[in-house]
This record gives structure tokens, sequence and C-alpha cells, in this order.
């Protein structure tokens, strides 16, 4: 409630990038739950090459559409779902 004592929220520049950071969070969760064999070999070896090796290495970022056929969210705008698309590495056609 602000001063004036009118009831709301506030959504800033920021809110793009808090979203992404929230649903980057949720995806790391379920990740394990939904990757395919061959991408818990991809990522294993990853592991191995970034903490083993010492390679500087991104973490590995599944292939979500090997891995899900589909997925709903609602994310609150198109420059959140075009970050998300970005994000997650998703073709122009997702």
């Amino acid at each position: 409630q602000t001063q004036d004592g009118v009831n709301g929220v506030y959504l800033g520049k920021g809110i793009v990038d808090a979203a992404a950071k929230a649903i980057k969070g949720a995806l790391t969760n379920i990740a394990p739950r939904v990757m395919t064999w061959g991408q818990y070999g991809q990522a294993a070896v990853n592991v191995l090459q970034r903490k083993v090796l010492g390679k500087p290495l991104p973490p590995y970022t599944p292939t979500w559409t090997d891995c899900c056929q589909h997925f709903a969210l609602h994310a609150g705008g198109y420059a959140v779902l075009k970050g998300l698309q970005k994000g997650m590495s998703l073709p122009n056609a997702a």
C-alpha cells in the first residue's frame, strides 16, 4: 500500500530478470526428472570435465525439445517469453 492508500503491485524493468531467475531455478529442479538417458551421459561428462579436469565450461543445460514434448507456462509477457526462449535455447517455432 502506498502513502496515498492505493493498493497494488509495481512491476519495474527488473521483472524480466526476476522471472527468468525464478523459472531457471524451477527448471533446474525439474530437469533431472525429465532428461533422457543420453542427456544424463552428457551431463556426467560435463561435470567430469569441469570438476575433475578443471575445464572452464558452463554447466550442462539439456536440450529441452529432446526431453519434453509439451510444457506450458505463463510468464507474463512477450519479452519474458522471448527471454525464456533464448535462455532455454528453444527454436523460433517454440
